[in-house]
Formats: structure tokens, C-alpha cells, sequence
């Protein structure tokens, strides 16, 4: 989906997202596009630990304790994610619901792992 408000923020691209959505969906994954060493593993093990009923309802993967990206999250979060606004992400909103969220270790830390600039990649291609 082309975001043509983001100039908006980051809030703007997760708005853009939701909004794209099917409305029979029961969850969807933030994803960021700068983090190259996240797999379909990670994706996999995120997935698994999902479930709204039993409190998951928000997965959030952690390396040595350090919450990273990508995050799952219900349906029931979309209107709040939709009302951001600026250059924010859904941080808040794992915040806001600390009893709905579910840690997942991961042994990497490509969760963690996110290029930035083109000065990151280059500092990346040197080590």
C-alpha cells in the first residue's frame, strides 16, 4: 500500500497499513523495511505466541531483555493505532496495554537490528 501522507510521520504509515486491511483480519505485524536480518523464523515464533484469548494479544520479540520489532498485534488495536498521529510508532500502545503483551526471546538480535541511514548500512558492510 503507498502511504501518500508520509511526509504525516511514521503514525501516517501505520494508519495507512490498518486502513488497507480486510475487516475480517484478527491480527497484523508491524514490520519495519530496515530490519534485513529479521526472518520468516521470527516471524514464525512471534506468530505462534499469539493468543488474544489467553492474553497474548500483543507479541512483542526481545533479545537479552531489549524489545525489538517486528510486533503483533489484535485487531482490537487498530483504532487505536489508526489515531496516532506524527512521527510516532505504536510504542504507546504496547504501553498503554502492558497486561496484553507477550514477550518473545529471540536467540538474535536481528529484532534488534535496524539500518537507519546509509551511514549504518556502510558501518554494517565494514564489520
Amino acid at each position: 500500500v503507498h502511504n501518500q501522507d508520509y511526509a504525516d510521520g511514521l503514525a501516517g504509515s501505520l494508519k495507512t497499513g490498518i486502513a488497507a486491511l480486510p475487516p475480517e483480519i484478527e491480527g497484523a505485524f508491524i514490520v519495519l523495511g530496515d530490519m534485513p536480518d529479521v526472518t520468516s523464523a521470527h516471524i514464525s515464533r512471534i506468530f505462534e505466541a499469539f493468543d488474544p484469548a489467553e492474553g497474548a494479544a500483543i507479541c512483542v520479540p526481545t533479545h537479552l531483555g531489549r524489545r525489538g520489532n517486528p510486533v503483533l498485534f489484535d485487531q482490537r488495536f487498530f483504532p487505536e493505532i489508526s489515531a496516532l498521529r506524527g512521527d510516532v510508532g505504536a510504542r504507546g500502545v504496547v504501553a498503554n496495554h502492558a497486561d496484553q503483551v507477550r514477550e518473545v526471546p529471540m536467540d538474535d538480535d536481528a529484532v534488534l537490528t535496524d539500518l537507519d541511514t546509509p551511514n549504518s548500512v556502510a558501518d554494517r558492510e565494514r564489520s
